[in-house]
């Protein structure tokens, strides 16, 4: 027998290796679409956050190895090479683009300055007694959008503090700060993309010195709106109901004691103050229900056109619109992408809550946001959602789901409550990573919680 010396040994080693790769490849052919928004994320990651440039120029060299060397090697394994590194490259030149577009000036040194301009937007926040008012200043010494914080509760009542407004202020100025300790929240990256080039706090009252102007543009018009259907759940309905009531309307949370915050965070119970799928999901699911029970009601009706079809568009429109009313934040627009993918499923007959409609929405926000990669709130919705699914489409979620006819009452809320429970557990596994890492605290006993709270908020409190 011939004797295999070392050389010989490695290169079978590497053959058989190479072997395993291809067929795990050509097992999993179907699921490597799932990695395309996880390589255009790494290309995203690292522009954004290696912090020199001769680095990031190191890194899209190797990206750019990994597509030069596709062509001359052979198998699967090099073409998911190759179409990998064109991703990462591509999510690599988005970031810069973005990056690029975003630009502005900021202010060089910590300054008191008497800031005069017209009201960008406002924000309410009324459980720590403050108004943030992003200010766009007539001085073109001053950067063209700061932020200031307005620490008298007392402006909250004051109708004319309007986007529009043109005001004048005297605010002790900064430049965005960085993060207090290495890997921290990172505030100037934050202000860099919404352009904001200083903020501060008001050293006395905001004077108004010519009243907002009726708004014109649609996204003004929405502004108000939200500004105002706001205003009316406080007033109408005063405390921490109102509050909620606002959270879950306008997704404005500014209004909700710190106290009760924290208790929701410590419950795993705060997730229902963002707008993200579980309100988008009761939105749209009672749309498309109300409408379609409507509508069979007429029977000339329901035999001459596809009812299910029109309800579920109604439904998507829906969606879109209470998307906007509620400020469109990044778990918003990603439930609203789920749900339209999902009602066009149901208008075409096929299911669409898949891992690829995930997958899709991820790719779609990181394309037009790249920034949003590495924002908390990206990150966790995105991790139960992805969670969660991959339950419901494995065997033992299939079974979750699925009633049998001959099920009697206590078999089908034992399987609810289930399915609740599993609910609970995988989406508080899939976070707690996430939130550990950036608030330093995860859900105590968020299984418990959601048990009660979720069913309360899609059949009592939602409705209402």
């Amino acid at each position: 027998m011939p004797v295999q010396t070392a050389p010989s040994a490695l290169f079978a080693a590497c053959r058989r290796g190479r072997d395993t790769v291809e067929t795990a490849l050509a097992a999993e052919a179907s699921q490597l679409p799932l990695w395309i928004p996880v390589a255009f994320g790494i290309g995203i990651a690292a522009y954004l956050v290696i912090p020199w440039s001769e680095q990031r120029l190191c890194a899209a060299a190797v990206m750019a190895t990994l597509v030069a060397l596709a062509p001359a090697l052979r198998g699967a394994a090099a073409r998911v090479a190759g179409w990998a590194g064109v991703l990462m490259l591509l999510g690599f030149g988005v970031a810069w683009v973005r990056t690029t577009m975003v630009a502005a000036p900021r202010l060089e040194r910590p300054a008191i300055v008497q800031l005069v301009g017209t009201i960008a937007a406002v924000e309410l926040r009324t459980s720590s007694g403050q108004i943030r008012l992003r200010i766009v200043p007539f001085d073109p010494a001053l950067p063209p959008a700061v932020r200031v914080a307005v620490a008298d509760s007392a402006n909250a009542a004051d109708s004319q503090l309007r986007p529009g407004a043109r005001v004048s202020v005297t605010a002790r100025l900064a430049p965005p700060s960085g993060p207090v300790m290495p890997g921290g929240y990172d505030f100037a990256r934050h202000a860099w993309f919404e352009q904001l080039g200083a903020s501060g706090s008001a050293l006395g009252r905001v004077s108004i010195l010519a009243p907002a102007p009726p708004p014109t543009r649609f996204a003004a018009r929405l502004a108000a709106l939200r500004a105002d259907l706001t205003a009316r759940l406080k007033l109408k309905v005063p405390g921490v109901p109102g509050s909620f009531a606002a959270a879950f309307v306008t997704g404005d949370q500014g209004a909700i004691p710190k106290a009760v915050a924290q208790a929701m965070r410590d419950s795993g119970l705060a997730h229902l103050l963002s707008i993200s799928g579980l309100h988008i999901a009761i939105v749209a699911a009672g749309t498309l229900w109300t409408l379609r029970k409507l509508m069979l009601l007429w029977p000339w009706l329901a035999l001459r056109i596809p009812v299910r079809a029109i309800a579920a568009t109604f439904a998507a429109v829906a969606a879109i619109g209470y998307t906007l009313l509620a400020g469109s934040d990044i778990p918003t627009v990603r439930a609203c992408l789920a749900a339209i993918i999902v009602l066009l499923g149901v208008i075409i007959g096929r299911e669409a809550l898949t891992l690829r409609m995930v997958a899709a929405a991820a790719f779609l926000i990181l394309l037009l946001r790249p920034e949003a990669l590495l924002s908390p709130s990206f990150q966790l919705s995105f991790a139960a959602v992805t969670g969660l699914v991959a339950l419901y489409q494995s065997r033992f979620g299939t079974w979750l789901n699925t009633g049998q006819p001959y099920d009697g009452w206590f078999v089908r809320l034992a399987r609810a409550t289930l399915a609740l429970v599993v609910t609970g557990l995988v989406a508080e596994t899939m976070l707690s990573a996430t939130a550990l890492y950036h608030f330093n605290r995860t859900g105590v006993y968020g299984v418990i919680a959601n048990i009660v709270a979720i069913p309360l908020t899609s059949f009592v409190i939602m409705p209402l």
